[in-house]
């Protein structure tokens, strides 16, 4: 039988595609083995809850003692608006974290169960946020990320985080929700439509208000991925970590999805007045609206802003120790400090006049002041003050001081003195308390 070349190439390419077959599947196992799932577990127990931690707290200290809490990772750094920082809490109470590592959402997830060894750590506070960390120049800071791995651990996988505790109003927060995952319902911003964190400042304190009013501050940084995006308008809920400040509560949201529900339509301005002499803004129309120069507000004066520590604290209750300003509100009975309005004292008159470190007796009075809105001390406020009014004395712009003289007869024509000029009448005090 005779082939050809080309028919011997056929049969050679042929059976060369058949034993690349067979090479090829005696090779590939379809059937591959998947990598270990790694769950993390912990081999102890806690033996203290957060609320006793923080109850132990006297000021910033090493911790000795063998104590180990357990917490859920209810906040962390994935959207930025935290940073080398995470909040775990547990039923009693929550905690921040101060720890030296970013990007601490790729292992702290929320939800996220972690055991705390307290032990060589540092307890203190910022500005009267408790947290756990490490020293630094002598006050409370983060924890080196080397030291990390001898004191978190991991337990299980993610879970579900804790729900929000849910306040009706602003005026129910309090120091026990302090690093506590907290829902609002039923608020709205004062500032609806505007950035959450322009990039000219660090962060930016927005307003919460809820139906009555009552006012939280909303904290937000710039580096923040929604820092750009707008605050809504009308009422809504919104959840987030409640801290403090001082004596100023603030809230922390996580991100955006935090804030939900909301309508879209903003309520009229709250408060009332024109900022006339005849029709001053009530405090509340201040806060709300705070810009515009020339206004006059009227108010009670409640407290002062004492500047000789730091941080500033507000002074609700005598023995007062700072002149140049005061703090004015709705009630005469105010002390939560984001209800009320801080008023600059400029040196002179006014401040001589209103001042509560020489006139202790002006608490509970109230007052109008002629000035321009705008922040002070980190929230609404007025300053460039040129004019007052208070107990039918004080200074009007274009007129000068001005006072008022008041006399009700009551016994006798009292300061005034009888002169009759034409005519056989004279004047004379009438028993039915008046001059005739």
């Amino acid at each position: 039988m005779n082939i050809s070349m080309k028919s011997s190439w056929k049969i050679f390419a042929g059976m060369f595609l058949l034993m690349a077959n067979l090479t090829l599947n005696s090779c590939v196992n379809g059937d591959f083995d998947e990598p270990p799932i790694f769950i993390p577990k912990v081999d102890f127990e806690s033996n203290t809850t957060i609320a006793q931690l923080k109850a132990s707290y006297t000021g910033l200290k090493q911790i000795t003692d063998d104590i180990i809490i357990k917490g859920i990772v209810v906040a962390n750094d994935e959207s930025g608006n935290l940073y080398k920082k995470m909040i775990i809490q547990d039923a009693t109470a929550g905690i921040e974290l101060a720890l030296d590592k970013t990007s601490l959402y790729n292992e702290y997830k929320l939800g996220q169960r972690v055991f705390v060894k307290c032990k060589n750590m540092y307890i203190g506070d910022y500005s009267n946020l408790i947290q756990l960390g490490y020293l630094f120049s002598g006050a409370i800071g983060r924890l080196p990320e080397i030291f990390m791995p001898n004191h978190l651990f991991r337990d299980s996988l993610p879970g579900p985080p804790p729900q929000p505790q849910t306040l009706t109003t602003i005026g129910l927060v309090n120091a026990s929700l302090i690093s506590k995952l907290v829902k609002f319902e039923n608020v709205r911003f004062a500032e609806s439509s505007v950035m959450w964190a322009p990039q000219s400042a660090d962060a930016t304190n927005l307003t919460l208000l809820d139906a009555g009013n009552n006012q939280l501050a909303v904290r937000t940084s710039k580096y923040a991925n929604f820092a750009s995006q707008l605050t809504p308008k009308g009422f809504g809920n919104v959840t987030g970590i409640l801290s403090i400040f001082g004596t100023t509560y603030q809230l922390t949201i996580r991100d955006l999805s935090d804030v939900q529900s909301f309508t879209g339509v903003d309520p009229p301005p709250p408060g009332s007045g024109t900022g006339t002499f005849d029709d001053p803004f009530d405090v509340v129309k201040a806060i709300a609206n705070n810009t515009g120069t020339g206004k006059w507000v009227h108010g009670y004066i409640v407290g002062v802003y004492e500047t000789d520590v730091s941080p500033f604290v507000a002074n609700f209750n005598a023995p007062f120790r700072t002149n140049s300003n005061i703090l004015i509100a709705a009630t005469s009975g105010e002390t939560n400090l984001i209800n009320c309005l801080p008023v600059q004292l400029p040196a002179g008159d006014i401040r001589n006049a209103l001042n509560l470190v020489n006139n202790v007796g002006n608490k509970g009075k109230q007052v109008k002041v002629f000035g321009n809105l705008e922040a002070y001390f980190s929230q609404p406020g007025i300053k460039s003050l040129t004019g007052y009014w208070m107990d039918g004395t004080g200074i009007i712009p274009g007129t000068g001081s001005v006072t008022f003289f008041e006399e009700t007869f009551a016994t006798s024509m009292g300061a005034f003195t009888e002169k009759s000029v034409i005519g056989a009448q004279i004047w004379i005090w009438d028993t039915y308390k008046y001059m005739k």
